[in-house]
């Protein structure tokens, strides 16, 4: 008897956690890596959008989004997402005190059944500031 009790719960365990997830592969993403090019220190913070559909038949759920360092800020346009429904991670980087080539990521934490998250990436080529020309006006005469 108590076998069988014990067999019930374990079973209703594991289908509860399994109930409501969705598989990486379901989550389609237009891409998942996306390359700013060259950017500048002076132009201030800039920013990249990850498109993807929930292609699974249950909700897609974003628990958390993890980033690489402190000047990359993700944000989703909500969190959950039903089967067929679009949306956005909008992310935002600010290169404020970096110079070179950058490479940052951004994990996404959701209700996965086989993953424990997915990694979206970004990379840019960072200058400290625009070049610019200068021009002086030409004189004929000088006085």
């Amino acid at each position: 008897m108590s076998k069988n009790i014990l067999t019930s719960l374990l079973l209703c365990l594991f289908t509860s956690i399994s109930v409501g997830q969705v598989k990486v592969s379901d989550i389609v993403f237009k891409k998942k890596q996306i390359d700013l090019g060259a950017i500048y220190q002076e132009s201030g913070a800039t920013s990249c959008v990850f498109e993807f559909t929930n292609n699974s038949t249950n909700d897609f759920v974003i628990r958390s989004l993890e980033v690489s360092c402190g000047c990359t800020t993700p944000h989703s346009n909500k969190k959950t997402y039903t089967p067929g429904e679009s949306g956005k991670i909008t992310v935002n980087f600010d290169p404020k005190g970096i110079v070179g080539k950058v490479n940052k990521w951004v994990q996404i934490r959701g209700n996965f059944s086989d993953a424990l998250d997915v990694e979206l990436t970004f990379n840019a080529e960072i200058n400290p500031r625009v070049s610019k020309t200068l021009n002086f006006p030409s004189h004929s005469k000088c006085s």
